[in-house]
């Protein structure tokens, strides 16, 4: 648990965020939203620090593609749900090579087996429209969580991962519906 406390969504940047949503819906309508995690009070996979940056850069995301976000409580069209989802991942390496000594293999064949152990995280975005209480618009990004920077560069880190995630929101028109 330490390990997750140390580690940043940095990495799973260099993924693709995968977008899900309903076609039918009518994303014109959203114009004012508010953002919460949804991870229960008890979780402790992020601090409360990382919380308000990663609610920041979303709200700032949002506002780059037009939307106005309002602290939660207040007057909204859609709300704004995420949780990080971190688990523990190994990857096995084994290398077999012919030993070369001074003639053409003539030596012992060498192998190698290594196991490497990293923090896997999923980040998971949910827009809920709020007169349907239902989830519109889902985005996930995955990947290998990076170890924590100063403050400034984990609100930078956190900050291109909700770019990213929100780079094609809201769906409008034709292109957007093909994912």
């Amino acid at each position: 648990m330490l390990l997750v406390a140390c580690s940043t969504i940095d990495d799973i940047i260099s993924s693709r965020a995968k977008v899900d949503f309903n076609k039918e819906y009518d994303f014109d309508t959203i114009r004012v939203m508010n953002v919460s995690c949804g991870l229960a009070p008890e979780d402790e996979t992020l601090t409360p620090a990382q919380i308000e940056h990663i609610n920041l850069a979303i709200g700032r995301a949002l506002e780059q593609q037009g939307m106005t976000v309002v602290g939660v409580g207040e007057t909204a069209d859609a709300h704004v749900s995420w949780h990080v989802v971190v688990k523990e991942q190994s990857n096995l390496r084994e290398y077999n090579a012919q030993s070369y000594y001074h003639c053409w293999r003539c030596g012992p064949a060498i192998s190698s087996t290594s196991t490497v152990t990293y923090t896997e995280g999923t980040f998971v975005v949910d827009v809920i429209d709020l007169q349907l209480s239902q989830s519109v618009w889902r985005g996930v990004m995955q990947g290998r969580l990076a170890e924590l920077g100063d403050a400034d560069s984990q609100q930078s880190s956190f900050d291109k991962a909700a770019e990213e995630m929100f780079a094609r929101f809201p769906p409008s028109g034709f292109f957007n519906r093909i994912y």
